[in-house]
């Protein structure tokens, strides 16, 4: 429930309601929502929630977390394999 509450903050930029929510539940900060597969974060930079992006680094958001679960799903892909694990193509 607090993890949909923040969402929609950085979605539609309610920065009182955002820095409530984030005060009561600082481990969302950097925690992928599992219903969009994004995380705080990227939410709201996509919706130019610029305001709420800015307080969110501000609170320690890291601004690679998304790339480091790429990373990681790449780095455990079998090795020697011509298969692109995200797209699924051949080389």
């Amino acid at each position: 429930m607090a993890r949909r509450l923040l969402c929609a903050c950085c979605e539609n930029g309610s920065l009182t309601l955002l820095k409530t929510t984030l005060a009561e539940y600082p481990q969302l900060l950097n925690e992928v929502d599992p219903s969009r597969g994004k995380y705080p974060l990227e939410i709201s930079l996509a919706a130019e929630q610029f305001e709420a992006a800015r307080y969110l680094r501000a609170q320690g958001a890291d601004p690679n977390a998304a790339n480091k679960v790429l990373l990681a799903f790449y780095l455990n892909a079998p090795i020697g394999t011509t298969d692109t694990p995200v797209l699924g193509l051949r080389e």
